[in-house]
């Protein structure tokens, strides 16, 4: 579990594009997504999204490392803890992993 808290940071920290490094499935049967793009009102966070199963109703925040959880202040005004486990890496600059306008944030 530690090992892929770290390689969630290192990707983070590495990667000069905006681009997906991880995901998870969320209660709606959509996706989480953890970018490496800063948050401009936290900076020391990282923007979140999450999607319906249609990838619908995104909804936006700000995601950080809260060992061994991943921790999202959601735009709308919740907080979610995630077990950091429940994560997968995504490959870097691939369709499938790449959101669209990603790098506009």
């Amino acid at each position: 579990m530690k090992r892929i808290l770290i390689a969630i940071l290192l990707a983070a920290s590495t990667v000069a594009q905006a681009d997906n490094i991880a995901s998870a499935e969320n209660k709606a049967g959509g996706r989480i997504w953890l970018t490496d793009t800063s948050c401009k009102d936290r900076p020391k966070l990282m923007i979140a999204y999450s999607t319906g199963r249609d990838g619908s109703n995104t909804i936006f925040g700000c995601w950080g490392i809260l060992k061994p959880n991943v921790l999202i202040h959601w735009d709308h005004g919740d907080v979610s803890t995630f077990p950091g486990v429940m994560f997968e890496m995504v490959e870097a600059d691939t369709p499938a992993t790449r959101r669209p306008g990603a790098a506009s944030f």
